[in-house]
């Protein structure tokens, strides 16, 4: 899984994660983006909590990142954790994830 646009544009990928947490994102912000894209863009919030994703492909994908710090906290307790602009930005990922599909 290559990068995606948002970490070619900003290596580090520190400063679109952080957006991440602070603004609810839009369709149109999101429609350029492909269904794997978003799908690493929705995950990046569980990874910014230190998610150790199950899927091999997202944890080799993260683990590739400076950012990352895997904490081994479980996604029931990142779930109780994440702020109300985290959880609508993952609800309308996946469901532009869905119409790319």
């Amino acid at each position: 899984m290559g990068l995606s646009s948002f970490e070619k544009e900003r290596p580090d990928g520190k400063e679109e994660l952080e957006k991440l947490d602070q603004r609810i994102f839009t369709q149109d912000m999101l429609k350029k983006y492909s269904a794997a894209e978003l799908r690493i863009l929705r995950n990046s919030i569980f990874a910014r909590h230190g998610y150790r994703f199950k899927s091999p492909d997202l944890q080799s994908h993260f683990q590739t990142q400076k950012w990352y710090k895997e904490s081994g906290i479980t996604q029931a307790a990142i779930l109780k954790e994440l702020n109300p602009i985290e959880k609508v930005n993952i609800q309308l990922i996946q469901e532009m994830e869905n119409l790319k599909r």
